[in-house]
């Protein structure tokens, strides 16, 4: 694991400064900071400034001006109420004035699913504020646990608050961040409707249209976009720019929208006589329901859910392999009929 100390040893500012900056990016995986609170403190604060009033993410000074400022104490304070677990403006920045912050624990501990991702929340609100929750959020590890500055703040924790009194923070301001923090993030938050510019699926549905939109989970991607920048990763993706990434969200801001996405395309080719319609005409339903519901496909995913595990590592892996191959020939099928 990378730490703290290792990057604060480099001489050269313009180095020390990019090697730190990612280091503290949601893409990268988080760094041991034990022993160095108060530096981990100023370059928080500093990457919450706008790169001109920033030379030198170690300057103490510019560090305590961020703190003692009412206009960007206000401007945190905003950017909190936008805390999330799942971004609702990915990957569109037009879905406005939407959250979704789940806090749910898992029904199915073994699903793959967000539940199985990080806690690390996410931000997602005008791109006028992407930088004033970079302190808040910034995820490093500290005494072997992944944690936040904003964890501290809700906890009042003995190590770091003096340390952010030091900075500027007074009890005043800090109760008043404590406050949102725990109004913001105490309970789970849905929107009360979908916004027009969000993706939809639509199904039939005992004979009416069921729509769902899919939503990305923070954590979730966070996971992936730091196992495709390591060695050990052997995904197939594609990359996606995203326009104004700035205002999509905290993850897609800090990789400047080039996004990366899994790339597993179904292997079928189109066939210019089996077409949606004409199966629809054929057989009156839309999808293969069989090829979901059959024998094959339910003892697929009950050994992908974790039943009989195998001996070691390497051949569960090899299996899973295979498990993954054909239940998406399954779901081809299904599509396809």
């Amino acid at each position: 694991m990378e730490t703290l100390q290792s990057l604060l040893a480099e001489k050269n500012m313009k180095v020390r400064n990019a090697q730190i900056k990612r280091a503290f990016m949601p893409y990268t995986a988080p760094i041991c900071v034990n022993g160095f609170e108060e530096q981990t403190i100023v370059v928080l604060l500093n990457l919450a400034l706008l790169n001109a009033n920033c030379k030198d993410y170690l300057n103490a000074d510019t560090a305590r001006e961020f703190l003692q400022s009412e206009d960007n104490i206000n401007r945190s304070l905003t950017a909190i109420s936008w805390f999330h677990t799942h971004n609702l403006k990915y990957p569109d920045c037009r879905v406005n004035k939407q959250k979704l912050l789940c806090l749910e624990s898992s029904k199915y501990p073994n699903l793959v699913s967000h539940y199985s991702s990080s806690t690390e929340l996410g931000w997602a609100n005008n791109s006028n504020q992407y930088q004033y929750p970079l302190w808040l959020l910034s995820s490093f590890v500290w005494q072997g646990k992944v944690t936040s500055l904003f964890n501290f703040l809700i906890e009042n924790d003995a190590t770091w608050m003096p340390l952010l009194a030091k900075f500027g923070l007074t009890k005043k301001r800090a109760s008043l961040i404590k406050k949102s923090l725990k109004e913001a993030l105490s309970k789970s938050s849905f929107p009360d409707s979908v916004h027009p510019l969000s993706k939809r699926l639509r199904f039939p549905w005992k004979g009416e249209e069921l729509t769902i939109t899919p939503v990305v989970n923070h954590g979730f991607q966070t996971a992936l976009e730091r196992y495709f920048r390591s060695p050990e990763c052997r995904f197939n993706t594609i990359r996606l720019l995203l326009p104004n990434s700035a205002a999509i969200g905290s993850l897609a801001g800090a990789l400047g929208g080039n996004m990366r996405l899994l790339n597993y395309p179904l292997s079928v080719r189109p066939h210019s006589k089996r077409t949606l319609s004409s199966s629809r005409e054929k057989t009156h339903r839309f999808f293969d329901d069989f090829a979901m519901v059959n024998k094959k496909t339910c003892g697929l995913l009950r050994r992908l859910s974790g039943e009989s595990p195998l001996a070691t590592p390497k051949k569960q892996m090899q299996v899973r392999r295979y498990q993954i191959l054909a239940l998406r020939r399954q779901i081809g099928v299904w599509l396809m009929h």
